[in-house]
């Protein structure tokens, strides 16, 4: 019962998508993501049915735009130092580097400023949906080993009901909406 469930639910996605995204099937998950060079998305949905045949589905989804990163030296990837935002605010001209400590400080402010907005909480649809602001992590996209850090949404969910599901997906920019991310 469990294959026809998720073998369902891929043909949707492929169907729902385009092309670009990526759907994969990982154990006891399906997974599709999505990234450019403007937005990464990504899904996780973790599928249950009970010993009743009730369905249940355990949705997961981040969402981010590279725009919204926050900068650090790491993530620069400007050769020339002096000429950097973040040498301008957190540079010294003397050493010609920049103070560690005060960038710590600025990106946990911004990680924290970022995390501290309201968390939404939603009760129906056959279940619970949760909207709050997360932080994404992505190793460096020119495979330099460093990662970047994002301002982006979060959308966990649990439903009953497969058309509540496919309702979530659809619907799910407009849940972004609800998290600033600038």
């Amino acid at each position: 019962m469990m294959e026809g469930v998720t073998a369902k639910l891929v043909e949707w996605l492929k169907e729902f998508f385009n092309e670009a995204w990526i759907i994969e099937i990982e154990d006891k998950y399906i997974e599709a993501k999505y990234e450019d060079a403007y937005d990464m998305e990504s899904i996780w949905i973790s599928i249950d049915v009970n010993e009743y045949g009730v369905e249940s589905y355990n949705v997961v989804t981040e969402c981010a735009k590279r725009d919204d990163e926050i900068l650090i030296c790491d993530s620069c990837h400007d050769a020339f130092c002096e000429e950097c935002t973040i040498f301008e605010r957190f540079g010294n001209s003397e050493t010609g580097e920049v103070d560690s400590v005060k960038l710590d400080e600025y990106f946990k402010k911004e990680v924290e400023k970022h995390l501290n907005q309201p968390h939404y909480e939603l009760h129906g649809f056959n279940g619970t949906i949760r909207v709050e602001p997360t932080i994404v992590e992505r190793k460096c996209y020119l495979d330099i080993p460093h990662y970047h850090y994002y301002r982006g949404v979060k959308l966990i969910a649990e439903l009953y009901n497969f058309d509540d599901l496919k309702a979530l997906i659809t619907l799910r920019d407009f849940f972004y909406s609800l998290i600033k991310t600038f």
